[in-house]
């Protein structure tokens, strides 16, 4: 360990802090000064000027790994992470010279464990005079950030594409950290999936009440807001399994998830022994801020990406939506060991042209809105119709589905799109053609491409062979 060599400061006295060991005389282990920080739950520290701790509080262990007399005499070098070191060295000099009067404090460091983890810890600091005031000393209490460590932990997985699945789990912590004893858990929807994280015990309470409307969070979600639950208010089931861990009542806050209509859930529950349930209304409320920008953030996101995949114009899947929905349906059906074949549609508007060269674009806009409509119409559950640019369109009939099926719904388009179309005063006629391939699925999986390639084709050779109608293209 170093133990000295040079005065806190600049990045020279660093590299000598650094690279010589001195022996430095240690003040008295139980200055009497201190006595008031042995009961405190933030680490206090007393640092000489040359960098030595002379003096650190039993809490110090929570954020070091070492006690006090572990620590006396060492530098404090060891303790911070390197890259906070120089701006700690800078802030601490200051506070040294210049007393209270410090405008970079509180700031938040690193602080090394002995395992190797790191805490990042609130600092502030103030010198004092040595115990036989020669000298100036430095104190230092660190506060644990517990809720900045997690908020930023959060928006680090948020910005970088983390699943949301993987996020919400750290939502409990912010009660946890505050009461390592206690309960708490996050109930929310995925897709059409309920999810609960946290205790152990949640889980539990999960499987106990399902369908049950009297469970915490059932309640919770009806009444919206927080509400708080006596342990006697719930059904017999319930009541028992609280019982048993001697539980006396619980918050339940219901947060707003902006995809469902049913909220989230926080459930904090309190202990016969432990904290009053009120006790964890400050942890529910950061827990429900965090929870809150989490959904938010899926919410955006899912938009964001359903719009990357939408064509803004119909509504109906773009080009990326298509393909991307095209290759997910084969490689599922290749996992699930489903034998069969896929079969595209691609669907070219005849005498479009002419509509935007009479009457315009906006009225040819009109015009695509309503054919992806009909064609919409015209297929079964599961097919899918996408705008691939212009005017032409794509349809995805399930998989399995018999040459019959499929050229009953080419069928169907071709006598769809055949229909009049009013728009602004105008009666307008165009048609369709179609050109349909299919292929099995494992080819597919591999190269969606080659599929619509191929229905690509055979739309041409509908079109050379009169329009309005569909070509089939052999397998």
């Amino acid at each position: 360990m170093v133990t000295g060599g040079g005065r806190v400061g600049d990045a020279a006295s660093l590299r000598v802090w650094q690279s010589e060991a001195v022996e430095v005389p240690l003040g008295p282990p139980a200055d009497p000064r201190f006595a008031i920080f042995a009961t405190l739950t933030d680490v206090v520290v007393v640092v000489d000027e040359l960098g030595n701790l002379t003096y650190a509080n039993p809490f110090a262990r929570t954020f070091l790994g070492y006690d006090g007399v572990e620590l006396t005499g060492q530098s404090i070098v060891e303790f911070i992470q390197a890259d906070d070191l120089v701006r700690a060295f800078e802030v601490m000099t200051l506070m040294i010279d210049d007393g209270l009067v410090v405008p970079v404090t509180p700031a938040v460091y690193r602080l090394v464990h002995a395992d190797g983890s790191l805490w990042p810890v609130e600092i502030n600091g103030s010198a004092i005079p040595s115990t036989d005031g020669t000298a100036e000393w430095l104190l230092i209490v660190g506060r644990y950030s517990g809720d900045r460590h997690l908020q930023e932990r959060i928006v680090a997985m948020l910005t970088s594409g983390v699943a949301i699945a993987d996020v919400v789990p750290l939502v409990p912590d912010f009660g946890h950290w505050r009461h390592p004893h206690e309960y708490y858990a996050v109930h929310y929807l995925d897709g059409d999936e309920r999810l609960t994280v946290g205790s152990d015990l949640a889980s539990e309470f999960v499987a106990l009440a399902a369908g049950d409307a009297h469970s915490p969070w059932a309640l919770a979600a009806a009444r919206g807001g927080e509400t708080l639950i006596a342990t006697a208010d719930l059904t017999d089931s319930l009541r028992a399994r609280a019982e048993t861990d001697a539980l006396a009542a619980c918050w339940a806050v219901a947060v707003p998830d902006p995809l469902h209509d049913e909220p989230a859930v926080l459930i904090a529950w309190s202990r016969d022994h432990g904290p009053a349930p009120s006790v964890h209304r400050y942890s529910l409320e950061v827990m429900a801020q965090s929870l809150r920008l989490i959904l938010h953030w899926r919410a955006q996101v899912t938009e964001l990406e359903q719009a990357a995949r939408t064509d803004p114009l119909t509504g109906i899947a773009n080009r990326v939506g298509f393909f991307e929905l095209l290759q997910r349906r084969a490689a599922a059906a290749g996992a699930e060991g489903r034998d069969g074949t896929i079969a595209v549609l691609y669907v070219d508007l005849d005498g479009f042209k002419s509509v935007n060269d009479e009457h315009g674009h906006t009225v040819g806009d009109d015009v695509l809105a309503i054919v992806a409509q009909r064609i919409s119409h015209a297929l079964r559950t599961s097919d899918v119709v996408a705008r691939l640019g212009g005017d032409e369109f794509a349809v995805l009939c399930r998989e399995s589905a018999s040459q019959t099926d499929v050229t009953g719904v080419a069928d169907r388009i071709t006598a769809a799109v055949s229909e009049p179309i009013e728009v602004d005063g105008h009666r307008i006629r165009i048609g369709a053609s179609i050109g349909i391939a299919s292929s099995p699925v494992e080819d597919v999986a591999s190269n969606p491409d080659r599929l619509v390639d191929r229905a690509d084709r055979a739309l041409y050779r509908a079109k050379a062979a009169g329009r309005g109608r569909w070509y089939l293209a052999a397998e």
